[in-house]
């Protein structure tokens, strides 16, 4: 796709100017406030459907779980981490037997709320109206949540058993030692794998953009998870050292960390989608669009754009 990698003909400096511009006038700081609003409303359910499909299919539900959690252990910072581990240890040792399917699927629609305001995110990325009837959309949305969904079982299936069967593979070939050296150093290349996996799913469904084409890794995927993974480094180590909002807020801390964390979170999105966005548009002008908008196309505002048709364009929105 050299409409995509190419920065759609532009260069870097014109690139990150037209990217800046566009993210600024598209409020992506209070989108993504609405999106952490809207994330911790899913996160929970979106974790009782993970667990409560691994409790169906997979038997030993405790030790998924454990795992799921060690992973998101290393990505959200500690308060807000020890927060989701209790509340999901707590509801979902209530969803056995009989209820468990109800359950589920009331998490699913419930987790799909997330997907929703992500997909209304990126239409404002894209300048586009949301014009798929209503149930088609949460039909997306659902859709995503239980791709995503599928995506964390299966990487926790790998990192649960693939080590085993590979090391018990390994050592008949008396490979044993390598093979363990190298998962080791192969277990994050495949969280980024997953992560950039599902991106490319948001990316891709999330707006309401019609012949869009299937990419692995775009440029958007790659710079949202820059910005995801710095971001949350960064505030790790700020909790670590400086942070104390358990001295200033109490138990409420650790639900102001949890949502500052998504804040991040829905902001790298929002970013990826902008990149993307501008990286369209410029190929689109250059007279090689990778998609089509179903809606009228908005026009992507530059530094050269009159005062006129700022007004104009800031009403119409």
């Amino acid at each position: 796709m050299p409409s995509t990698w190419d920065f759609g003909g532009l260069s870097f400096g014109e690139f990150g100017k037209r990217t800046y511009e566009q993210a600024t006038r598209d409020d992506i700081l209070g989108r993504s406030a609405q999106l952490a609003y809207y994330f911790l409303l899913s996160i929970f359910p979106l974790l009782l459907f993970i667990v409560t499909v691994i409790g169906l299919m997979a038997g030993p539900e405790g030790t998924f779980r454990q795992e799921l959690l060690k992973h998101l252990g290393t990505a959200m910072p500690e308060e807000a981490y020890s927060l989701v581990e209790g509340v999901l240890t707590q509801v979902s040792e209530g969803a056995r037997g009989g209820a468990a399917v109800i359950s589920m699927l009331a998490a699913l629609w419930t987790a799909s709320v997330g997907f929703v305001a992500v997909m209304s995110g990126l239409n404002a990325a894209y300048g586009v109206e949301e014009t798929r009837p209503w149930w088609k959309a949460r039909l997306v949305a659902i859709g995503m949540t239980a791709a995503v969904s599928a995506l964390v079982v299966l990487a926790l299936g790998i990192f649960l058993f693939g080590g085993w069967i590979g090391r018990a593979g390994a050592d008949r070939l008396g490979l044993g030692e390598v093979f363990s050296t190298l998962w080791n150093v192969l277990h994050w290349p495949l969280v980024l794998f997953f992560v950039l996996l599902a991106l490319a799913l948001v990316y891709r469904f999330g707006p309401d953009l019609e012949g869009a084409k299937w990419a692995w890794i775009t440029p958007g995927a790659a710079a949202a998870l820059a910005v995801w993974l710095l971001s949350s480094a960064g505030l790790r180590i700020y909790l670590a050292n400086f942070g104390n909002y358990g001295a200033v807020y109490g138990s409420l801390g650790a639900v102001i960390i949890l949502l500052l964390w998504f804040y991040l979170s829905g902001l790298a999105i929002l970013i990826g989608a902008e990149v993307n966005a501008v990286i369209e548009d410029a190929a689109a002008r250059s007279g090689k669009p990778d998609v089509h908008r179903r809606g009228e196309r908005r026009p992507q505002l530059t530094s050269e754009t009159s005062a006129p048709e700022l007004k104009e364009e800031h009403q119409r929105r």
